[in-house]
């Protein structure tokens, strides 16, 4: 099972065979080597009263994204914590899904067959 990362996407640059991302790591520890499994897209805040609320998922999309490097407060890291934000550099499949404001992460729905 994989690890519960998140990383919500501010922006997205791509440079000539690269894809880099800047944003803020959510939940857990996000480490160079890891993949991203999906890409979500989220109903965004209208009120000040939705910030409180958990967002309603509007989309789900599958990727296969791997973290090759990871760039924060002017140096490389190996690690990125929950809070932290950074850029991160990315490889696979699925990163002409990406838009600015969607949130990486791993599928939350389950797989076709699968039981509740």
């Amino acid at each position: 099972m994989s690890k519960p990362i998140v990383f919500t996407v501010e922006i997205i640059q791509r440079p000539p065979d690269r894809l880099l991302v800047g944003g803020r790591c959510c939940e857990e520890v996000i480490v160079r080597g890891d993949t991203f499994e999906a890409v979500n897209r989220y109903l965004p805040a209208k009120t000040l009263e939705d910030y409180g609320k958990p967002r309603e998922r509007i989309e789900e999309r599958p990727v296969s994204l791997r973290v090759e490097a990871i760039w924060a407060y002017r140096q490389w890291l190996n690690k990125l914590y929950p809070g932290m934000t950074a850029r991160l550099e990315l490889a696979g499949v699925g990163g002409e899904l990406l838009r600015e404001g969607d949130v990486l992460g791993i599928p939350t729905r389950k797989s076709q067959g699968e039981e509740s």
